[in-house]
């Protein structure tokens, strides 16, 4: 249930606020990894909903976006973790 209702967070963030709809899915995939530990990228994106994220979005340019501000970490080939730098 508590799935459901952070995927309406994402979604009602409007089309003309592309960043902040970008910082609300990165903070979505933090929250996952942060909650669960070292995850497969396709566990995490079913755990974000993000075959549900609004039309504009993109999974994998917010899962991109993460590790490159160092939120979040790849670990080989499909494995990803929360980093030490990552606020709490």
């Amino acid at each position: 249930m508590r799935q459901r209702a952070r995927q309406g967070k994402i979604a009602r963030v409007s089309s003309d606020s592309r960043p902040a709809r970008l910082d609300a899915e990165i903070e979505e995939i933090v929250h996952i990894l942060r909650r669960y530990g070292v995850m497969p990228v396709q566990r995490v994106a079913t755990l974000a909903g993000a075959d549900y994220w609004h039309a504009d979005s993109h999974f994998g340019r917010a899962l991109e976006r993460a590790v490159t501000l160092k939120r979040i970490r790849r670990l080989g080939v499909d494995l990803y973790e929360l980093t030490e730098d990552a606020p709490a």
